[in-house]
């Protein structure tokens, strides 16, 4: 074969790569959208902060509203670095609170998602969610956390990240009724 031929099927090779890079499994999909919840769920319950923080893009941003009984409410712009922090935040509260109360406590984490909405060319996806985290023992929550969130996530590279999140939280002693 002569060099001209092994060039031409080279380049042929590569264009059908990005073909089917473009419009086959690659293509961002709802199931593909909750497949990502499920692992930051997975994650968040194993304590796996790095697993949890791959998740975000590097320039993740948003806005987040925290309310608790009693207390002003709290606004923040978020961050990738803050994003990341949140599992070991949440063990550092569970191990604080084991402390005080000298018992074991187990961390809950429930969510269900609202709507997945894609994008038109199936790069992105507006996620709206709902989610708790109870932190106590088999006989009932010492606290529950609940978020209210709206997700925006994209595909780049075959990886799926959010790149922007908004949302609320209220945090109530016991089970939060």
């Amino acid at each position: 074969m002569d060099l001209k031929k092994t060039i031409l099927l080279i380049c042929a090779g590569i264009g059908l790569w990005f073909a089917w890079d473009a419009t086959s499994n690659r293509a961002l999909t709802k199931e593909r959208v909750l497949d990502l919840y499920r692992e930051a769920g997975r994650a968040l319950m194993s304590n796996d902060g790095e697993a949890y923080c791959r998740l975000f893009s590097d320039d993740l941003s948003g806005n987040s509203e925290t309310r608790m009984p009693g207390m002003p409410v709290e606004r923040k712009t978020i961050t990738q670095k803050d994003a990341c922090a949140v599992v070991d935040e949440l063990y550092t509260l569970k191990r604080k609170m084991e402390e005080k109360a000298r018992v074991a406590l187990h961390v809950n984490h429930e969510f269900m998602i609202a709507s997945v909405t894609l994008a038109p060319d199936r790069k992105s996806a507006t996620v709206e969610f709902n989610d708790e985290i109870r932190i106590g023992t088999e006989r009932g929550a010492a606290l529950t956390l609940r978020s209210r969130q709206t997700d925006r996530i994209r595909q780049r590279s075959g990886k799926i990240r959010i790149f922007q999140s908004d949302g609320s939280m209220e945090i109530f002693p016991g089970n939060g009724q």
